[in-house]
């Protein structure tokens, strides 16, 4: 121990009020620091996309190579394809509206995950197969809503439930399953959702895609 520190550990000793203001003294601006950091991050993850933006294709749809430009291009942004589907448990069968779309929907959409989780990247690039259902379903398929590890048989694959959501308002009531979206056959969005923080970042993804601007239906909001 150097002697200075020998010292300071004296005067310390000797003086226990001064010691415990020190304390005092570190531990408040410990809180401060933290404090600081949470609104410097609050601030960033408002401030991170000051635009979303809605693309819709008006020939047929947007293909797996351009929704894979943009992934490598940086760009945050989600898709949807519906479709209706035969939809089985063990107990019972329903026609049933399937939405496909891609990782980032649920965090883009602010859908409410009321049970398990979203399917994450990984589970959607390595085909797992996973669905989220509407909790409506799970009763009518189910009986109940304890369905989290459950499988339903869709197009004669076994998927997994992993989670259980709810429509923020009936009249959105258009999807009974969401999953996701594989590009096969016929099967691609027609619409996109970007979220970007300058607008001109919208003529490029439509310029890096390859699409004509008369081609597509540009919403911001």
């Amino acid at each position: 121990m150097k002697m200075r520190d020998k010292v300071n550990k004296a005067v310390l000793m000797a003086n226990p009020k001064k010691a415990n203001k020190l304390i005092l003294y570190g531990v408040v601006s410990l809180l401060i620091v933290f404090f600081l950091m949470g609104i410097i991050a609050i601030f960033f993850n408002q401030t991170k996309y000051n635009y979303s933006i809605y693309l819709r294709s008006s020939n047929t749809g947007f293909t797996k190579a351009q929704i894979d430009v943009l992934k490598k291009e940086g760009y945050f942004f989600t898709y949807q394809y519906s479709t209706m589907k035969e939809v089985s448990s063990a107990l019972r069968a329903e026609r049933c509206m399937i939405m496909m779309t891609n990782s980032n929907y649920a965090e883009i959409t602010d859908l409410k995950i009321t049970e398990g989780s979203f399917f994450n990247e990984r589970q959607e690039e390595k085909y797992l197969n996973p669905v989220i259902i509407n909790s409506n379903l799970a009763w009518e398929l189910f009986g109940s809503l304890d369905v989290i590890g459950q499988y339903l048989t869709i197009d004669g694959n076994q998927s997994a439930i992993i989670g259980l959501f709810e429509e923020n308002a009936p009249a959105e009531k258009y999807r009974d399953i969401i999953m996701p979206l594989y590009f096969v056959g016929d099967e691609v969005p027609d619409h996109i959702i970007l979220q970007v923080q300058k607008k001109d970042m919208v003529k490029r993804a439509i310029e890096i895609m390859g699409v004509e601007e008369m081609d597509v239906t540009v919403i911001v909001f």
